[in-house]
């Protein structure tokens, strides 16, 4: 039997009837599915899709190339929160949208370690410190180092500069007082802050080097 050519795909075949039409059970599925003609918005090509596909917002690109154009985003400068250079972030991938710091390295120095203050910062936060500071040892044999005040920008700015801690809130115990909000860091990163402000410290600078000396558990 003489070959003829698919009414989908277009390709030739050998019918197993006189009355075949489609070369495959896939093409003749196809067929029988409602299409909608779409112009692919990279390169401007016709094509058709299923009316489904369509439906949950497909046909807009001819192809996976075309595809990758339009879903790049836009490059764009963002400045590291640890070392504060200017990156680029955007692109091809969307991942890297999210990115907050330049590299790995700053990364995890980001994540574990207390930002390195400039000396004007130590001074103020070593004042600050002295006079509404506090150093412990918890229950679990870690350092605890906190500042308390009455003023929530005041801590907000604490936790701006040192970017590591956690800022909580302890409620009034009686009519005379107020709303007292608490920024606080244990362990390594206690001491890593306590290290930073010795030099300026006064009031608590004994207490500081005691601990400093005599906690050996890190």
């Amino acid at each position: 039997m003489a070959t003829i050519l698919c009414q989908w795909c277009k390709k030739s075949f050998e019918p197993i009837r006189k009355t075949s039409k489609y070369c495959s059970i896939e093409c003749r599925a196809k067929s029988r599915e409602k299409q909608v003609l779409c112009i692919c918005k990279i390169c401007g090509k016709k094509f058709s899709v299923k009316f489904s596909w369509f439906r949950r917002g497909g046909g807009q690109y001819c192809s996976r190339k075309c595809s990758n154009k339009g879903l790049k985003k836009p490059r764009e400068k963002r400045k590291c929160l640890r070392c504060k250079k200017v990156f680029l972030v955007g692109g091809q991938g969307v991942k890297d949208l999210h990115r907050q710091f330049c590299s790995t390295k700053c990364a995890l120095l980001g994540i574990r370690f207390p930002r390195i203050m400039t000396k004007i910062e130590r001074a103020w936060f070593a004042g600050l410190f002295d006079g509404e500071g506090n150093i412990t040892i918890d229950e679990k044999n870690r350092i605890k180092i906190a500042i308390y005040n009455t003023n929530k920008e005041l801590i907000n700015k604490v936790y701006k500069i040192i970017q590591i801690g956690g800022i909580s809130i302890r409620e009034p115990r009686g009519e005379n007082e107020n709303i007292c909000y608490i920024w606080q860091a244990y362990s390594d990163n206690a001491k890593l802050i306590l290290k930073q402000i010795y030099s300026w410290l006064i009031v608590k600078r004994e207490k500081a080097q005691k601990i400093l000396s005599s906690h050996r558990r890190y």
